[in-house]
């Protein structure tokens, strides 16, 4: 089923009247699996260090672990820049961040 629309367009002192047709599109195949990182990968570390930090929604801890990701890749500036990068929004504060980070990433033996 379809529906026609109607565009008008005032150009130059004149009346343009368009008709175009929308259709219902739908997909019809599944969407991809999800696959976990494994164990040992940077970013299951990361993200593993991120999630002791409670935030005040989850996208909170997903840009914490997303910024830490990075650092760990690239290892540009200091863990505490990516930190404050991340603009997690926390009860906590940069430095109580910091620590967590830093022994989540310990336990998982990364040096910091």
């Amino acid at each position: 089923m379809s529906n026609v629309k109607v565009l008008l367009d005032f150009r130059s002192n004149s009346l343009y009247i368009y008709s175009f047709t929308i259709r219902n599109l739908m997909a019809t195949k599944p969407p991809p699996s999800i696959e976990d990182f494994g164990p040992e990968t940077l970013e299951k570390i990361a993200y593993s260090a991120a999630a002791a930090v409670e935030g005040r929604e989850p996208n909170d801890r997903n840009r914490l672990g997303y910024n830490v990701w990075i650092w760990l890749k690239e290892r540009k500036g200091t863990l505490e820049e990516a930190i404050r990068a991340a603009g997690a929004r926390t009860t906590l504060d940069d430095k109580q961040v910091l620590d967590i980070v830093k022994k989540g990433l310990a336990e998982r033996g990364v040096k910091v």
